[in-house]
């Protein structure tokens, strides 16, 4: 749903040869970067709105360099995280190195105020996320 990142993560050359393993019984490319891009590919040349996410979900690992767990509930922020930081990893040999950096980091200010004198602080950070609040009516 971001144009700008998705055809330029397409423009991104892995140079790397396959990395065939075996998984459920398919041959599979343990390459992040491209297993994104074959995604991204999918989504955005067929017809259909839906792809198996088997070959990413084999590449995308955790922590323990495991295969992602379909059936594990995950927080979504932590998620994001990794993914990011696994992408940055995958992008960082090719042209595309800063891409992730170029479209989602900002500066994120966080602002104290004393109650009682009205000092000032700020904080700044880079960050790629936005938290937003939620307000219940």
């Amino acid at each position: 749903m971001v144009p700008q990142f998705k055809y330029q993560f397409l423009k991104a050359v892995d140079d790397t040869p396959p990395d065939m393993k075996e998984y459920k019984g398919d041959m599979i490319d343990d390459n992040l970067l491209r297993q994104m891009q074959k995604l991204f590919g999918f989504l955005e040349m067929s017809d259909r709105h839906a792809h198996s996410p088997k070959e990413i979900c084999f590449a995308f690992k955790d922590f323990s360099g495991a295969p992602t767990a379909i059936g594990e509930q995950k927080d979504s922020h932590e998620f994001l995280g990794l993914l990011f930081d696994r992408l940055e990893q995958s992008l960082k040999p090719t042209s595309q190195r800063d891409l992730l950096k170029d479209v989602f980091d900002h500066n994120a200010c966080s602002q104290l105020i004393c109650q009682e004198c009205g000092a000032t602080r700020n904080k700044v950070e880079v960050n790629h996320t936005l938290t937003l609040p939620v307000i219940r009516t």
